[in-house]
């Protein structure tokens, strides 16, 4: 199964999500928040790094397996 089929639910827009937003703000939001996150995210990189390095993450094959199993889960309980 492909990621890009056509789903058959439309996804529902909330009023204020059709609102003018303020890019500019949200942009520096975003950045102040990667400024007082920064250690925290380098040591977060550095640690995935060397989980990688050990060979203890998972392949794309790997991860769309593993969600494709919890998919089928979920149908079966839903139609029992």
């Amino acid at each position: 199964m492909s990621g890009f089929e056509e789903k058959k639910t439309k996804f529902r827009y909330e009023p204020e999500d059709l609102e003018p937003r303020d890019q500019a703000a949200e942009e520096a939001a975003l950045d102040a928040w990667i400024a007082r996150n920064k250690d925290a995210l380098i040591e977060s990189i550095k640690e995935s790094d060397a989980e990688e390095a050990r060979g203890e993450g998972y392949t794309w094959d790997e991860v769309m397996a593993a969600i494709e199993a919890r998919r089928k889960e979920r149908r079966a309980k839903t139609q029992k």
